[in-house]
């Protein structure tokens, strides 16, 4: 396939799935979450209690028992917790909603701690200013790194992931997609993928453009009196003393701003804001400012 072709140049000594048209993690969750032996709980997977909700709704639509792990009060991931968990794990790497990111030494250390089970490292958001954990594949056969073309690259519509593991994973992780949609790729879409794998200008010149913004997003809500995630995505995490998050969301879908409000208990004091344009954050910050205002902050 020309998109694996691009994926092992980029990549050497690596073997890439074929691309496939639904969630990047998608293929790669289907082998995960049925490819060992329960643990001694009853549970085949795991993941953090705070991250990408798709892991959880997968589990529960196909019947797979999970865990979830709690991060630390800070929202970071509790590495010791993952390197001693006997199931099969999943790491979103930035992780959604909080913006932070895992070192590759912490997930070699996952991996390398039981090598019988596989770790997913899912990195939809890694071109934004990260290092990709690709580079432990070759030591780390039981690794797993799936990313995405529809945020880094401008790609949402076409909906094209992969992923990248040893030739034998990646062998059945084929199997498995085969099993589900074999033909789920338009042959337009394989040439927007394989042209933007070669457009690696573009890919840098977006990126930048959104670090260099969120950076001045982030400075103006410090400002503001916010507390900020140290965030290595596309999006900011923030949250206010004595702001209601909810009520903050809603102020500003009155003002044409939209945000994303997750109302749990570990996040509902925090609202997840995209990175737009230098014109939409600007207009983003005006309407902070007007629920401020009304809201007499």
């Amino acid at each position: 396939m020309p998109t694996a072709c691009r994926c092992a140049r980029r990549w050497p000594g690596t073997s890439a799935s074929r691309p496939t048209a639904c969630s990047p993690a998608t293929a790669a969750t289907r082998y995960w979450a049925s490819s060992s032996w329960p643990s001694s709980e009853g549970t085949r997977a795991c993941f953090p209690d705070v991250t990408y909700g798709f892991y959880r709704d997968y589990c529960s639509t196909f019947g797979v028992g999970y865990r979830e792990i709690p991060l630390r009060d800070d929202f970071t991931l509790d590495v010791d917790a993952f390197a001693e968990a006997e199931e099969n794990v999943v790491i979103a790497n930035p992780n959604a909603p909080t913006g932070l990111c895992v070192g590759v030494d912490d997930v070699r250390r996952i991996a390398q701690a039981q090598p019988g089970r596989l770790v997913v490292v899912d990195e939809a958001y890694v071109d934004y200013g990260n290092r990709s954990c690709a580079c432990l594949l070759g030591e780390c056969p039981n690794l797993v790194v799936v990313q995405t073309m529809s945020k880094s690259r401008n790609l949402a519509g076409a909906h094209v992931g992969y992923a990248l593991a040893s030739a034998e994973v990646v062998s059945d992780l084929n199997d498995a997609k085969s099993s589900f949609d074999p033909f789920n790729l338009s042959a337009p879409t394989m040439a927007i993928g394989v042209a933007a794998m070669g457009d690696t200008d573009y890919l840098q010149e977006c990126c930048d453009r959104v670090i260099a913004e969120r950076e001045r997003v982030t400075d103006g809500l410090r400002a503001r009196g916010f507390e900020l995630t140290d965030s290595h995505t596309n999006f900011v995490f923030a949250r206010r003393d004595g702001l209601d998050a909810k009520a903050w969301n809603a102020g500003l879908r009155e003002r044409g701003v939209l945000a994303r409000h997750f109302d749990a208990p570990r996040t509902r004091d925090w609202l997840r804001v995209t990175i737009g344009t230098r014109d939409e954050m600007d207009a983003f910050l005006a309407a902070t400012d007007g629920v401020l205002a009304e809201l007499g902050l």
